[in-house]
Order: C-alpha cells, then sequence, then structure tokens
C-alpha cells in the first residue's frame, strides 16, 4: 500500500470517495415469519431499528411519545419505549436470520424461552394486543395537549407558584397531569429537582 501523506490535510480536504455496499436481504420467501424479541443497546433501538432494516426486515418498535422539560425553561417532545431495550421483529427461523440480526449494530441478543437457549416467539394476537396499548396511549397523550392548548394553563407561561409553603416562586407552565394538578419548571432546583405538580389554586399568572 502506498504511503500517503496527511500533514497537510485540513478539515474540509477532499480525500475521495467510500464505495458503501448494501447489504443483500435476509431470505425470507418460503419461510414462515415468526415474531421474536430482539435485545438492543440500552437507549439505541432506533439505531437497531435502522440496521435491521437494511437486512429487508421489517422490526416494530413500540413506542410512546412524551414531553420532558428541555432547556431555556422550555419543553420538548420525546419518543419513549415501552419495553426499553426491546423490540419485536418477525423473521424466519433460519440459521442465517439469527445470525444477521443478531450481529446488527444496536443489537445485543434475542430473548430466549426461560430455561433454554430456543428463541422466545410471540403469537400475533399478543404482537395485535400490544399494537392496541400504543395506540391507546399515544391518544390518551393527544387529548391531553388539546387539552393543554383550551386551557390557561398552557406550556411556557409564566406563573407565581407556592412550592414551598408560604413562599412563591417564578416558574414555567410544562404541561398537566393526570390528576388536574400542573407541572411547573422552576428556575433553581428544590430539593435536587426542577419540576413540581403544583394544584392551580397555589398558581397566579404573571400579567403579561
Amino acid at each position: 500500500m502506498p504511503h500517503i501523506d496527511t500533514s497537510t490535510w485540513v478539515k474540509g480536504t477532499f480525500v475521495g470517495y467510500v464505495d458503501t455496499v448494501k447489504p443483500e436481504p435476509v431470505q425470507t420467501a418460503g419461510y414462515d415469519l415468526l415474531w421474536h424479541v430482539v435485545i438492543t443497546e440500552p437507549g439505541r433501538e432506533a439505531r437497531a431499528i435502522e440496521s435491521i432494516q437494511q437486512l429487508g426486515l421489517h422490526p416494530y418498535w413500540p413506542h410512546l411519545h412524551r414531553k420532558t422539560p428541555g432547556g431555556r425553561r422550555r419543553s420538548r417532545e420525546i419518543t419513549v419505549s415501552m419495553f426499553p431495550s426491546r423490540i419485536l421483529l418477525p423473521m424466519p427461523q433460519t440459521d442465517e436470520a439469527w445470525h444477521r440480526v443478531r450481529f446488527a449494530r444496536g443489537v445485543v441478543d434475542f430473548m430466549t424461552q426461560s430455561g433454554s437457549q430456543k428463541l422466545a416467539t410471540l403469537p400475533q394476537i399478543v404482537v395485535d394486543e400490544v399494537r392496541k396499548v400504543e395506540a391507546k396511549k399515544d391518544a390518551q397523550y393527544i387529548r391531553k395537549l388539546t387539552r393543554a392548548k383550551e386551557t390557561p394553563y398552557y406550556s411556557g407561561r409564566d406563573v407565581w407558584a407556592e412550592i414551598l409553603p408560604l413562599r412563591k416562586m417564578l416558574c414555567k407552565i410544562v404541561d398537566l397531569d393526570e390528576q388536574g394538578r400542573v407541572n411547573v419548571l422552576t428556575e433553581v432546583e428544590i430539593f435536587g429537582r426542577r419540576v413540581w405538580p403544583v394544584k392551580p389554586g397555589l398558581l397566579h399568572f404573571v400579567e403579561q
């Protein structure tokens, strides 16, 4: 291999192209596809999904949407797994499928049957039930957002909140919880946390 002088390279220097080869899809024709549970690296479900899709398979990631406090006293929407570090995958029970999925990026292993090395499988009726729960939870979340838009306690509004007894603090509204309380974001931490649920009667709006 010839020596390449990199001493003059700087950010933005063009050094050539790299050919990428798309992997051949896993063979599925003529096989029954059974649902398996794939264990992913913590928080890397999306990475595992992408790498498995490159194999021509179609994983299912049961997940939900949530809002969480972000920077500068704002909130942001995040995606959370219904089953952390778990995704569901219909695939043939072949050595090829097992090997290529097992060593895909973001994948740790397959879930096996208790006390056995045999891969655990899920019947279609269980997967259908998971889909129903996922849809129901997301519908509740959407209704919650709709209620938040119709209420004076909307996200981002400045309020005075009585978090500590007889002490009002300037906060920002994050959202409403299922118990009718208002989650507020404090400017400083109180007992190691910044988001507190407060009853509406203990809030006063800051005049615009």
